[in-house]
């Protein structure tokens, strides 16, 4: 992750997490 904690750590997926998250928003 870059900085961006939705509700995972900092962590390589948390990037994808996030991405996907706000696609589906």
């Amino acid at each position: 992750g870059m900085g961006v904690v939705y509700y995972i750590p900092d962590i390589d997926i948390s990037n994808l997490v996030i991405e996907r998250l706000q696609g589906v928003r």
